[in-house]
């Protein structure tokens, strides 16, 4: 296959519409968020730290707990109430679990769940052995301090609370719950379970928009010192670093201390007994534990440049047969890929826990609630399909890239969802691909995009999660995509690559917000992508550019005799012959070379192979004309194919689009004088076009005449 170069000038109409091209209109810069979008030197964040003690009792499905927090007030202003939140609050009242969203076309509105009641059953908050006002608010509480909290200073708060914990399957999605299986034993998951602050920013002061189950959580970073109390038989896993091993068992020590990677089956039984777990986190915006008797558990040590990290994966026996052969060999995938992409990995043990339907991410503990089919470890394979195979695969993969955004890049998940979704889906894409180019990715090819943007109802990815009718369309299968494009397209691989490491490093531990990012990417890059943002995340178009015309254009010669043999030449046929004959006869004067003579290598043509009456010049004009139907303008490879198998390629510019933004007609010096068989856009379907079928023009092309 042969490329060659060509070279073209561009003839642009229509009248000018500056949107697409316009600057978009972002926050101005401060000394804390700099137009280059890095922290400036007036940079600040809250630091809250807790100390909590808890008593977990799973047949009643309830949690007692106390806890001695510390709020630093690291914010140039002063704050007479302090905010937190519980989630499950929601679930209190099935009013509170209204979602803002619209119902797709004809579906029914929901009715009033009927699950047993969940969420606070008391709350205390002191200061010292003062009580302290408590307002609350939807799921948030506010704590009335007995002074303003003036910069530089702390507050330290003691609260005392009970939390009655969901059932998982609970129709309004609770992110936490306990899971019932078969035998009775008991999976549960225990997160958004102690007060956790809400975030106090520069940008918005207290967010304190209304947590509706879709649009997530924005949190403050703090250190963690955890002490959970348990009946003895439950084996638990939390974020942050396991302090007392001497809590297991001596066989649990034992198979822990192996880190073999094979699996133990949790020992159920009628404990009478207890146990307290210890847990530390340093520097991390959130703290969760999942507990069980039911757990299948497989660890192992992971040995990384300057680190060692612990992988886990604790799955129930009725799930077993995927989990147990993927589970852990993808979660460290996942790790090293991920630390050889974007630097260290942000914590030393990692935990990957399966209740069914719940999937989450917190620090150093992701939940996946895929599961796969129930099956014997040792038996035959069962069948399963292969969406659920990659379901599981690509779920792990997924979480684990969140260990990077939003839990190291402080990211607000509350009212931008979908940068830390889009990034932690178009890394879970880079992972997907980098274990089996086979692998069926739900998210982030580019040529899979159409079923996302063409729907009716599809919106901005820039709209809030809570907002949405198809959430995972709009923050994690689109953004993924333009990163990809933005990545191959656009910036190229190593400047892209280097790019996300060196926005990952500087705001590691701090927050940034998705308008930071637009700004790293310009000053890094050079480049002025105020179109790309703005089509691809601030509004609800699409790809779709249309080749509607490709002709050859042709100086019209002064002689008739030139002229004649030129057209006689376009309107040659492909070297195939236009009538295949059936496989019983031959050309018979192909067979017998007796009866060839210097006419058997002409058609009506000329020569066979040949061109007649060839131009002065090796090449030809093309005039392709491009309509803009989806409304984000693209830069695009225009292929040219001819009669002799070459591909010739012109790289168009976005720029292009500027002076029109619906129809653009381009004049294109080909370096070939061939016949022109097939003209595409977009031949390797990078640019996410929704409509491939209106980029390809067949030859021969018509000629036109020009004076």
């Amino acid at each position: 296959m042969g490329w060659k170069h060509c070279c073209c000038w561009l003839l642009l109409s229509l009248p000018l519409q500056a949107d697409v091209f316009a600057p978009l209109d972002l926050p101005a810069p401060t000394a804390v968020r700099t137009a280059i979008g890095e922290p400036g030197p007036a940079y600040w964040q809250q630091q809250v730290d807790y100390q909590i003690s808890a008593r977990l009792e799973p047949a009643k499905a309830r949690l007692s707990a106390e806890a001695l927090l510390k709020y630093h007030n690291q914010a140039p202003h002063a704050l007479p109430i302090l905010w937190f939140e519980f989630p499950l609050e929601r679930l209190v009242d099935a009013k509170q679990s209204a979602p803002l969203r619209q119902l797709p076309t004809g579906s029914r509105p929901p009715q009033p769940p009927l699950v047993a009641p969940s969420g606070l059953q008391g709350l205390e908050v002191f200061a010292g052995d003062k009580a302290l006002e408590v307002r609350r608010q939807g799921t948030f509480i506010g704590v009335v301090l007995p002074a303003p909290l003036h910069p530089g200073e702390q507050a330290e708060l003691r609260f005392a609370w009970t939390l009655q914990l969901p059932d998982r399957l609970d129709p309004r999605r609770p992110r936490a719950g306990i899971e019932t299986l078969d035998d009775g034993r008991l999976l549960l998951a225990l997160t958004q379970w102690y007060p956790r602050a809400v975030a106090f920013t520069d940008q918005r002061g207290w967010d304190l928009s209304p947590f509706l189950g879709d649009a997530e959580f924005n949190l403050e970073l703090g250190n963690f010192d955890v002490r959970l109390s348990a009946p003895a038989d439950y084996l638990l896993f939390g974020s942050g670093e396991l302090q007392n091993p001497a809590v297991f068992t001596a066989d649990e020590r034992q198979h822990w201390q192996a880190a073999s990677g094979q699996s133990r089956v949790t020992q159920a039984g009628a404990a009478t007994e207890w146990r307290q777990w210890h847990f530390k986190a340093e520097q991390q915006r959130d703290f969760a534990l999942v507990a069980g008797n039911a757990w299948r558990w497989q660890t192992t040590l992971v040995d990384l440049p300057d680190q060692q990290v612990r992988l886990q994966v604790a799955f129930p026996d009725n799930g077993r047969w995927l989990w147990q052969r993927y589970a852990l060999a993808a979660t460290e995938h996942s790790v090293r890929q991920l630390q050889a992409y974007l630097g260290p990995f942000p914590v030393n043990t990692l935990t990957i826990a399966n209740i069914a339907g719940i999937g989450m991410e917190f620090p150093g503990l992701k939940l996946v609630g895929f599961r796969g089919p129930d099956a014997a470890i040792d038996g035959p394979a069962p069948a399963y399909s292969r969406t659920q195979k990659h379901d599981v695969l690509g779920g792990i993969m997924h979480e684990v890239a969140h260990a990077y955004y939003p839990m190291l890049v402080n990211t607000d998940e509350r009212r931008e969802g979908f940068f830390d979704e889009g990034i932690a889906s178009f890394l879970a894409y880079l992972l997907e691909q980098s274990w089996s180019r086979s692998f069926q990715s739900f998210y982030g090819d580019p040529a899979g995009v159409a079923p996302a943007m063409l729907r009716a109802d599809y919106q901005a990815p820039v709209t809030r999660a809570d907002h949405f009718v198809h959430k995972l369309d709009s923050h994690y299968h689109v953004p993924a995509v333009a990163l990809v494009i933005l990545r191959q397209q656009l910036l190229g691989t190593e400047r892209f690559d280097q790019i996300l490491r060196d926005f990952t490093a500087l705001w590691a531990g701090k927050r940034p917000y998705f308008f930071d990012f637009i700004r790293f990417v310009s000053a890094q890059s050079g480049l002025e992508l105020d179109w790309f943002w703005r089509g691809w995340f601030f509004s609800d178009r699409h790809v779709d550019i249309a080749l509607t015309k490709a002709e050859i254009l042709l100086k019209k010669p002064e002689n008739p005799q030139q002229l004649a043999s030129f057209l006689r030449q376009q309107a040659r046929r492909d070297s195939a012959p236009l009538l295949r004959l059936p496989a019983s006869l031959t050309a018979e004067v192909e067979q017998r070379l007796a009866l060839q003579d210097h006419y058997s290598a002409q058609d009506d043509f000329g020569v066979l192979g040949q061109a007649d009456g060839q131009p002065a010049t090796e090449g030809q004009w093309l005039r392709l004309q491009l309509h803009n139907h989806g409304g984000i303008p693209m830069p695009l490879q225009v292929q040219v194919s001819t009669a002799d198998g070459k591909q010739h390629r012109l790289q168009l510019p976005v720029d292009s689009w500027r002076a029109t933004q619906q129809q653009l007609e381009l004049h294109l010096w080909l370096n070939s004088s061939e016949p022109v068989t097939v003209v595409e856009l977009d031949p390797n379907r990078l640019s996410g076009d929704v409509n491939p079928a209106n980029q390809r023009i067949s030859g021969p092309l018509p000629v036109v005449l020009l004076p």
